[in-house]
């Protein structure tokens, strides 16, 4: 697996080892003795990435290797969550350039925006890795990541590039104290994620619950189609008694394809279990940019940040979903979010905000259905 292959090389080359790619999805390690000796392994290890084309008794590389599991207990008390400074120097740019940037960086359609100031200070990001399985009749699971602004809650991977441990500094100064909306954002953003990269697999599931639920009704219409056919026969020959058991009949029929309907319904759901791996926060210098996005009377102050290593500005997005495209401001307290993001009530047809309302419509107060999908 690709993404298992570039996690053990750096693993390796954080530690002080040495990897070198070969022909035919083969990676080459050598351990530093330490961590040789933790892992179980000889300093010198050959890993393939192909199962399919790997040798009888050679290690692959995959998520259910003991390998990667002994990997995993060696690095829990290590860099589950640590703190470190990323090096990079600011340099010159130009200010009126990145007041237009920012601004054209809020593309939000039911509100105005104003510039207010451009000031050089530190920002602070965590880079948060979590494993996920999705389980239903079939099985599905990754490893995945999200890097935010930890306090525009922006989406920033393009840093990802950058975060390699000979840019990394480790720090003990204290790092700001996150609030609870931060850590609901972030569960928000998982989850997200999540659905993003099941996608396919949900469709998959979708289509086959169709073809059963269709297979099912089937089955149980032409029971009912042959016992109306017996209900005619009973009626021709006045047999109340026949006519009266062939209707009990179908309503139990009907009473056991809605349970079978049921038993589907749930064969298919699909549950999603997040098991955290890794949480890093790291500070960076930047350029920030402070805006004011204006709405009717109200008005929210919004930072967006420069970042000098790619020389780019944050993507400014749904604060929701992270989409960067037909973006409103909600009336209740002004949340940037994607038009496709708003939810509309199933009872009564309400629209509204999902940040500022999250599990009911404000108006009838009918709990909002995640689903198939449950967490």
């Amino acid at each position: 697996m690709r993404v298992l292959a570039e996690f053990l090389k750096k693993f390796v080359e954080y530690y002080g080892g040495i990897t070198e790619e070969k022909e035919g999805d083969v990676l080459e390690v050598i351990f530093p003795k330490m961590v040789a000796t933790a892992l179980g392994v000889p300093e010198f290890s050959t890993f393939y990435l192909d199962s399919q084309t790997a040798p009888e008794g050679e290690t692959t590389l995959n998520l259910h290797s003991p390998f990667i599991d002994r990997i995993g207990e060696f690095m829990q008390d290590k860099l589950r969550h640590c703190k470190a400074k990323l090096k990079v120097e600011i340099g010159s740019y130009n200010s009126s350039r990145l007041e237009e940037i920012a601004l054209s960086r809020f593309p939000i359609r039911n509100a105005s925006i104003r510039f207010g100031n451009l000031q050089e200070g530190i920002a602070t990001y965590s880079l948060f890795h979590f494993r996920y399985r999705a389980i239903s009749d079939e099985k599905k699971e990754n490893v995945l990541s999200i890097l935010v602004n930890e306090k525009t809650h922006f989406k920033a991977e393009i840093l990802q590039n950058y975060i390699v441990p000979g840019n990394l500094q480790a720090i003990s100064d204290e790092f700001p104290s996150l609030p609870k909306a931060f850590f609901h954002f972030l569960q928000n953003q998982v989850h997200l994620r999540i659905k993003e990269d099941i996608a396919d697999f949900v469709r998959g599931l979708q289509r086959r619950l169709d073809r059963d639920k269709r297979l099912t009704l089937e089955y149980f219409t032409s029971l009912v189609k042959e016992t109306e056919k017996r209900i005619e026969k009973f009626r021709l020959k006045g047999d109340t008694e026949g006519i009266r058991r062939e209707e009990g009949r179908i309503k139990v029929i009907e009473m056991e394809a809605d349970r079978k309907l049921q038993d589907l319904a749930k064969k298919y759901e699909v549950y999603v279990q997040i098991e955290p791996l890794a949480w890093l926060r790291f500070a960076m210098p930047v350029v920030i940019a402070e805006l004011e996005i204006r709405r009717k009377k109200q008005s929210r102050q919004v930072e967006v940040c420069w970042l000098p290593l790619s020389r780019t500005m944050e993507r400014v997005g749904c604060e929701h979903c992270g989409a960067s495209d037909n973006l409103l401001v909600c009336d209740d307290k002004l949340h940037i979010i994607s038009e496709r993001c708003l939810r509309k009530c199933p009872n009564c047809g309400y629209t509204y905000c999902p940040l500022c309302h999250f599990h009911k419509c404000p108006k009838c107060k009918t709990h909002f259905s995640g689903g198939q999908i449950r967490f």
